[in-house]
């Protein structure tokens, strides 16, 4: 079983350079916009060793 974390990490590589999302769009494409916490929660989660992880390219909410 995959953790949620890594689901997160997993969307958030796959931002292109130059492109933006939201928490929530993050939790929706996980099957649930409610969750946007948890996902802000899992972000300072990531690690040294994680750092191709580019996770300045997800914001609080679009303008």
């Amino acid at each position: 079983m995959v953790k949620y974390s890594e689901l997160v990490f997993d969307i958030v590589r796959a931002i292109p350079s130059g492109s933006v999302i939201t928490y929530g769009q993050i939790a929706a494409k996980l099957g649930d916009a409610r969750k946007a916490r948890v996902v802000g929660w899992v972000l300072p989660q990531i690690t040294i060793f994680e750092e191709e992880i580019p996770w300045s390219r997800v914001i609080t909410f679009l303008i």
